[in-house]
């Protein structure tokens, strides 16, 4: 099972919520090249997530764990706008390429609200689908001594 999180808070309420959100796990298909890519496979991991309009805290992160991860191959993290407003064109936000522990824990910290001179820039709002792509072996054997 592939878990992640998605992290964020509500200063007004004193609430940090964290959302635990079970992400379906479904294969994109294997790597190709040399041989021994072939038991490698990339997983795409998918969670939606909600920023208020009323949230005051400058920081969201998404985080969680990769079985049987493949090393030296960082988590990649698409981030979508499930709602762009009308006169914007929309979908894609912003990518990262995040690092995995050795014990396989990822997570990537992004600024969701601006604040300075007086003024506050909401950089994110609304509802957003995070994509996650992990590298890993597709025979569990293959983990042990590499």
């Amino acid at each position: 099972m592939h878990r992640c999180n998605v992290t964020y808070g509500n200063i007004n309420r004193m609430l940090f919520a964290v959302a635990c959100l079970a992400a379906a796990s479904t294969i994109v298909g294997a790597a190709s090249g040399d041989p021994w890519n072939t038991h490698m496979t990339v997983q795409e991991s998918a969670v939606i997530f909600e920023i208020a309009p009323d949230n005051m805290l400058p920081w969201a992160s998404i985080s969680g764990t990769v079985t049987n991860q493949v090393p030296d191959h960082p988590v990649i993290i698409q981030i979508y706008d499930n709602s762009p407003p009308a006169n914007s064109p929309g979908g894609a936000v912003r990518f990262a390429q995040v690092e995995v522990t050795d014990d396989g824990i990822f997570e990537y910290r992004f600024r969701v609200l601006d604040a300075g001179d007086g003024m506050i820039n909401r950089i994110f709002e609304g509802s957003y689908t995070a994509k996650i792509f992990k590298v890993v072996y597709s025979d569990i054997n293959r983990h042990v001594g590499v």
